[in-house]
């Protein structure tokens, strides 16, 4: 499965694509290894709160990555970050995911507008 996590990297500053290649993380754009954050504490508390200040989809990409570059269990990892986020004045979204259902059937409602669409065009 392809990466869908977008982060500012801390090589390049840029918001990009992070890419799982060979067990590490790397930046699409510059190829920086998040793995080096595991060890350099300051580098990685900066991108963390760039990325936790971005809004919920860097969010979550702090989230998955601190979970994979620390190898740490993922309460414990998401414990960490949500009190990182609290020192830090960062809001985080509260309260449970919504249902996969919803998803599920707004994926398949999808499909059948443009099957519908397809059909159509095809019959004229």
């Amino acid at each position: 499965m392809r990466s869908t996590i977008y982060s500012v990297c801390p090589g390049c500053h840029e918001k990009t694509l992070v890419q799982e290649m060979g067990g590490t993380w790397r930046c699409a754009a510059c190829s920086f290894d998040y793995g080096t954050l595991a060890r350099d504490e300051p580098a990685r508390e900066a991108w963390m709160l760039a990325n936790l200040r971005g809004g919920p989809m860097t969010q979550l990409a702090v989230l998955h990555l601190h979970r994979v570059i620390r190898a740490l269990p993922l309460v414990e990892s998401n414990d960490a970050v949500v009190a990182f986020a609290a020192r830090h004045g960062v809001a985080l979204p509260t309260g449970k995911p919504t249902s996969p259902l919803w998803f599920v059937a707004a994926v398949v409602g999808g499909l059948v507008v443009l099957l519908g669409g397809v059909w159509a065009a095809f019959v004229r």
